[in-house]
């Protein structure tokens, strides 16, 4: 980025924080989140936020990624807030936790595994995985949870989100292990509790340490903090 392009954004940023100070009951909110929350969760908390009287003149734009590109632009300042997993704690972001999900086998529905209810994941071990990527938030879980059961994946191939690994699953391609996210059930899959090892991804709000969050801002990341969990359909 040239000088002249980081000094336009400097002075779109204090332009923004000034028209906030003045009318703190207004706003703008960057808010981006990691895939799997925008076919339920974030339609359904930006509407639960937007019926209470404080809050009806602030606006989105909103945008999603995965957790590891949501936290460079958090840092890069252009957005305000992430809501994301933690691949690794950050001394530069703050990280609230606002919801956790069950983390789950899938199979195709005519696989040998889809009459089971639950299973040990060490009886995976002779069927082929497709898998996240290391783009993604979820392959440290992924990864450590077969470690604990001594399994070297058959990985047959590699996606960066749920919904395309369900899909590849659906079709086939193998068995995945992934969040019980509410689009599961749309899919062609058979769901099945792991029992050993049992894991639980977090969801986070995440903001910068240290750094000035307009009231708009801060009024909604309280918000999600606050309610988060009593709108998040599949909590443990």
């Amino acid at each position: 980025m040239s000088y002249v392009e980081r000094s336009l954004d400097e002075l779109e940023r204090g332009e923004k924080a000034l028209k906030e100070l003045t009318s703190p009951d207004k706003g703008h909110i960057d808010l981006a989140f990691i895939y799997t929350l925008g076919a339920h969760f974030a339609p359904l908390l930006l509407k639960e936020f937007s019926t209470h009287p404080d809050y009806q003149q602030i606006s989105f734009s909103l945008s999603q990624g995965n957790t590891k590109d949501l936290l460079t632009h958090l840092k890069n300042e252009t957005i305000d807030i992430a809501l994301c997993s933690m691949v690794v704690p950050d001394e530069q972001i703050h990280f609230e936790r606002i919801a956790e999900e069950e983390v789950v086998l899938i199979v195709p529905i005519h696989h040998p595994l889809a009459e089971l209810e639950e299973i040990d994941l060490a009886d995976t071990a002779p069927y082929p995985f497709v898998f996240f990527n290391k783009k993604s938030g979820l392959r440290p879980i992924v990864d450590s949870m077969l470690a604990e059961v001594n399994i070297t994946p058959k990985i047959v191939c590699e996606v960066e989100e749920d919904h395309t690994l369900a899909g590849f699953v659906a079709f086939g391609h193998g068995i995945g292990i992934l969040p019980r996210i509410a689009a599961l059930d749309h899919y062609a899959v058979k769901i099945i509790s792991i029992k050993n090892p049992s894991y639980h991804r977090f969801i986070y709000a995440a903001t910068l340490k240290n750094h000035y969050l307009a009231p708009a801002t801060r009024l909604f990341r309280d918000f999600v903090v606050n309610y988060g969990q009593t709108f998040f359909l599949h909590k443990s």
